[in-house]
């Protein structure tokens, strides 16, 4: 299947077992869509390993949009395997706990563009505040 864009101001970035985009970086841009599902909205923050971005969930009812948390993992700047193994070892720990005060995992899947390999993980947004803020 061939990636499109949804309309001409998005960049649409397609999951692995659909096809492979090529784009110039994998850091991505507000408007970016991965999975045709999850449409980037803005960077949340970065960490060791990867960078957190907010989603909005693409089709949802347009007055009550989901917001969501996408972690991503670059298997380039990952610099080692090791970092990829804890990675996909979360994700598989998140999907399994269920409780009220830890956000839920909703999804993870692999991009492939033709540079690298992107490892993401979609859970619920919550509100909160920074430990900045703190």
């Amino acid at each position: 299947m061939v990636a499109y864009p949804l309309s001409d101001q998005y960049r649409s970035v397609v999951c692995a077992e659909r096809s492979v985009v090529s784009f110039s970086s994998w850091d991505l841009r507000p408007g970016d869509v991965l999975k045709d599902k999850y449409l980037i909205v803005k960077r949340l923050g970065e960490g060791s390993n990867g960078v957190t971005y907010e989603a909005e969930i693409i089709g949802d009812d347009v007055q009550n949009k989901t917001l969501v948390a996408v972690k991503v993992v670059s298997l380039r700047g990952a610099g080692n395997w090791k970092a990829i193994d804890l990675f996909e070892r979360e994700t598989g720990v998140l999907a399994s706990l269920k409780h009220p005060s830890i956000p839920k995992c909703l999804d993870s899947f692999k991009v492939d563009t033709s540079a690298d390999r992107l490892f993401c993980l979609v859970q619920q947004k919550t509100r909160g505040q920074t430990l900045q803020a703190s």
